[in-house]
């Protein structure tokens, strides 16, 4: 992300009135209200629509990740070295386009968010705790095996359906449509596209929001997803 974009984003939190600390911020996004994201809001609260990540400490923010679970993330593959650049980008993949699989503690605070990572062409399962403002608490990986759930909560679907639907960085509109395996039926006013399976184990209709970043380029995001056999 360029400097003059993360500025943008540290002065929208800061004028929506929320304590930021400008000179220790490694990483600033906005939360489309239309993404594909299913990290819970906030008990008694809407999602924020900007989120970030500070350097910190050993309580809260990147340092914190780093200090509880610097060896649990080299044991999936991010060497030390490299987790300064990659865990804010899960960080971003997983409130923005992550698919909610459940729980990462007995109370029920930490969610569980699953995205599928374009550049480790895997999926990535990371339990996430965010302030009602939309700070970084903390982060940390999971197995499958290790996500807890309760009756009736998301279930795992195919690393090709999470390549799909919850993949991250997003690619163009055109790009999108292109490799998606599904015809467009018809495009209306104010970006709604709707798609049928060519084939394979999706079903039902899909209705997109595409939500423009600029004349040549735009995220393609589904704003519901359909029942996956």
């Amino acid at each position: 992300m360029s400097n003059t974009k993360r500025d943008q984003y540290v002065n929208t939190i800061a004028a929506n009135g929320h304590k930021i600390s400008r000179d220790r911020v490694m990483h600033a996004w906005p939360v489309h209200p239309h993404g594909t994201s299913e990290l819970p809001a906030p008990r008694g609260q809407t999602r924020p629509d900007h989120m970030w990540v500070e350097v910190g400490n050993k309580g809260a923010g990147f340092e914190h990740v780093k200090h509880e679970h610097e060896r649990d993330y080299a044991n999936k593959g991010i060497p030390p070295d490299r987790q300064r650049e990659r865990l804010p980008q899960y960080m971003e993949a997983s409130t923005t386009v992550g698919r909610h699989i459940g729980y990462a503690t007995k109370k029920q605070t930490r969610p569980v968010m699953s995205t599928y990572f374009k550049e480790e062409q895997r999926v990535v399962r990371n339990g996430m705790t965010v302030a009602d403002n939309g700070f970084i608490v903390g982060m940390n990986p999971l197995s499958k095996e290790k996500v807890r759930r309760r009756p009736g909560d998301p279930q795992e679907v195919s690393d090709r359906t999470m390549e799909n639907l919850y993949y991250y960085p997003p690619t163009s509109l055109r790009d999108a449509v292109r490799m998606q395996p599904r015809r467009p039926s018809h495009t209306k006013a104010r970006g709604l596209i709707s798609t049928r399976p060519a084939s394979g184990e999706h079903t039902g209709m899909y209705e997109y929001i595409v939500v423009l970043e600029s004349n040549e380029r735009c995220d393609l995001r589904p704003s519901f997803h359909p029942q996956v056999q």
